[in-house]
């Protein structure tokens, strides 16, 4: 269901994000989420970040007046983090905190709260995604995940298909609110080309993609389509997959032409999307529920290829208008839709300025901001009304949540 109505502002709540993993170690996804909300709610919301990290740098950081604790991960099991100390951490900052918003999946989490954690604090789940862990472990991590859906005070999707395309989002449909991720289109503002300008529209042969380097986005598929064309591919990002890419891209000859960049800075990575030609988003699976790489890329201008997933992904560029959509996991008809865009730069600059047009109108920032206010303040609001309806009975005693922050 929709969102609300804004409810009338009150006094500055705190709220704890917990999460997996966190700007500023990764970009894009949840973590830019993450960041996009603490940003957007700062007069309205003192914002805390508690996360798992491998980075060996400071364990507590403040970024753009934001705190974020980063507990020390040893790598992963599974899809668990090997942190230890997280669930002391998480224990001891619930207290501090008004609002607790969880960015699911995050196992570790969920079986914190089914211990019993947080039960007296307003909980907001942003689910991100299903499950994508391998079957061996969602016998243990689904029970978990359907507790805190049921504990949840309110359930935040990016996109209504998410509500009929997943089972378990469709137990809970009542708590859900869509609230579509936001861009700001101003940090991708670029020059339109004049109408006769045709060399300023075919500035090269330029692909670009990014994202975290992990199997189900399909950046090997995009490796793969390079082989026997001309065009140069560059792919922002880091992860796990990055060791595989590099022996592939030398394996099949395309070294001279495909380069991993590593990570980027915020404003790199909008100056590289103004650059390129064409963006590819060539993830392979439900594990991709949006794409926020493509609406950023979307804000800067550019021509999409995206696959055909059960997701927002084909939903937010859509095919024949601010993209072409191909099969997940074809090399072939990905290097086809590539090199029909290259070719054809007038149907690139068309695509683009609808892009452009689609991200500014449909995918606000400030939108997304309202929508996430109202959800939190909802949220904080039912439990409270809960709270009284349970103090007014007899021999109960009510206990609201404490003011304190970080």
């Amino acid at each position: 269901m929709e969102s609300s109505a804004m409810l009338a502002p009150s006094r500055r709540l705190s709220v704890l994000h917990i999460f997996n993993d966190c700007y500023p170690d990764l970009f894009g996804g949840a973590p830019s989420v993450i960041r996009d909300i603490c940003a957007g709610l700062k007069d309205a919301f003192t914002a805390c970040v508690l996360v798992c990290s491998k980075s060996n740098g400071q364990r507590r950081i403040v970024v753009n007046g934001v705190t974020i604790e980063r507990v020390r991960s040893f790598g992963d099991v599974g899809s668990l983090p090997a942190a230890p100390t997280y669930p002391l951490r998480l224990w001891r900052q619930v207290a501090d905190h008004d609002l607790l918003a969880l960015h699911a999946p995050f196992s570790l989490a969920d079986l914190m709260l089914a211990l019993g954690l947080g039960r007296d604090r307003p909980l907001v789940v942003h689910y991100h995604a299903d499950i994508a862990s391998h079957a061996g472990l969602r016998w243990f991590m689904k029970p978990l995940l359907r507790r805190t859906l049921r504990q949840a005070d309110a359930i935040i999707v990016s996109n209504a298909i998410l509500l009929y395309s997943s089972p378990l989002l469709q137990e809970f449909a009542e708590k859900c609110h869509v609230v579509p991720f936001g861009v700001d289109a101003s940090k991708y503002d670029w020059p339109e080309p004049r109408d006769n300008d045709a060399a300023e529209r075919d500035r090269g042969r330029l692909v670009l993609a990014c994202g975290q380097l992990v199997p189900y986005k399909g950046f090997d598929v995009l490796v793969r389509a390079a082989v026997g064309h001309r065009f140069e591919v560059w792919i922002i990002g880091e992860g796990p997959e990055r060791a595989r890419l590099e022996r592939m891209i030398h394996s099949l000859g395309v070294a001279d032409r495909v380069r991993l960049l590593g990570s980027a800075p915020k404003a790199k990575l909008a100056s590289l999307m103004c650059t390129a030609d064409v963006f590819v988003l060539p993830s392979l699976t439900n594990a991709e529920t949006f794409g926020i790489a493509q609406l950023e890329a979307m804000a800067a201008g550019r021509p999409i290829i995206n696959t055909w997933l059960d997701t927002a992904v084909p939903r937010v560029a859509r095919h024949g208008i601010e993209a072409i959509t191909v099969p997940p996991g074809n090399h072939v008809r990905l290097a086809e839709a590539i090199e029909t865009l290259l070719r054809d730069p007038e149907r690139r600059w068309r695509m683009g300025h609808a892009a452009r047009l689609r991200a500014t109108t449909q995918y606000s920032v400030d939108a997304f901001g309202k929508g996430i206010e109202t959800v939190y303040r909802h949220a904080v609001t039912t439990k409270a009304s809960s709270r009284s309806t349970l103090a007014s009975r007899p021999g109960t005693i009510g206990t609201g949540p404490e003011n304190r922050h970080c």
